[in-house]
């Protein structure tokens, strides 16, 4: 997951998608479920 050109979040997308660690990966991730 990048953010402004800078990985914020990496690994296999089960992982990514699934458990995020950032805060805004996790925002993204949600906003996708709605």
């Amino acid at each position: 997951f990048l953010h402004q050109g800078r990985v914020e979040e990496a690994g296999p997308p089960a992982q990514v998608f699934g458990n995020p660690t950032s805060a805004r990966c996790r925002e993204f991730t949600g906003a996708l479920a709605n």
